[in-house]
């Protein structure tokens, strides 16, 4: 597999596992749960706490992946930033 291809999946990833922490996110936090009780009452609490938990930890390994896949253009970025001034 290309190495783009790779980042490619890890950023679709990454979306997927966002989405699923700032919807779960909106559940626990209880003055926007109100906003959507109707959506959120078909959901157990659990299941919505199970999502965010294990949509952070997916979240969590994807960013660390993504920045050890772009590492060398992060230093170069940082270097071409800090050089100018």
């Amino acid at each position: 597999m290309h190495k783009d291809d790779f980042k490619y999946i890890i950023d679709i990833g990454l979306i997927i596992s966002f989405i699923g922490v700032f919807v779960s996110g909106i559940f626990k936090f209880y003055p926007l749960r109100n906003l959507f009780a109707g959506v959120f009452e078909l959901i157990s609490k659990e299941l919505m706490r199970t999502i965010h938990d294990w949509s952070g930890i997916i979240m969590g390994f994807l960013v660390l992946t993504h920045l050890i896949l772009n590492w060398k253009w992060l230093g170069y970025k940082t270097k071409e930033l800090f050089s100018k001034q």
